[in-house]
């Protein structure tokens, strides 16, 4: 099969985002996010030289986006919003 399927959920998979480092002889791989979820977007926006990138996850009835940006070192959360998918309403995450 062309996946490995212990990285998927009923709904979700999982994600890592490595940085390489190229300016010494020998490569260097450094995990800078990762995670699991049902979506992952790579945004226009960018910090540090780094795209921001979004996040989201579901239940039946919620649906959380998180938003990251690289600080220099690795991801970081910077929002999450929560929409109750039945009425529509967009609240910040606790």
């Amino acid at each position: 099969e062309p996946y490995c399927m212990a990285f998927y959920g009923a709904h979700l998979f999982r994600y890592w985002f490595v940085k390489v480092d190229t300016t010494h002889s020998d490569l260097t791989f450094t995990l800078v996010l990762q995670g699991g979820g049902d979506g992952i977007a790579v945004l226009v926006d960018e910090t540090n030289g780094y795209k921001y990138i979004s996040s989201t996850s579901h239940t039946a009835i919620e649906l959380y986006t998180r938003i990251y940006r690289f600080n220099g070192t690795q991801y970081e959360p910077v929002s999450c919003t929560l929409e109750n998918l039945s009425t529509e309403q967009k609240t910040p995450c606790e």
